[in-house]
């Protein structure tokens, strides 16, 4: 499952058939137990390309949420950062 999601954060971007990148995002978030701000974060960049800018920005609220509870470590903070980044980007 973390290998797929991997993949997935890598090749959203570079889909060009924006719905079927938001497809993708939403198998991978139904197959998962339990959701991961970056899990959240690739669904929501999803959004973004497929021009949902408000659902996108509800996503990323929630994963910063999420992130907000997980334990203190360089790689929360770093995805906290891009999260932050990415909703500036979305309200755009």
């Amino acid at each position: 499952m973390v290998s797929t999601l991997a993949a997935l954060s890598k090749q959203l971007a570079s889909l060009e058939d924006s719905d079927g990148a938001l497809e993708y995002a939403q198998e991978a978030l139904a197959t998962a137990r339990q959701y991961s701000p970056s899990m959240l974060r690739d669904l929501a960049i999803a959004y973004h390309l497929a021009g949902d800018n408000q659902r996108a920005v509800e996503t990323t609220k929630e994963a910063l949420r999420l992130s907000s509870e997980k334990q203190e470590d360089p790689k929360t903070d770093e995805l906290r950062q891009q999260l932050e980044a990415d909703l500036q980007r979305y309200r755009r």
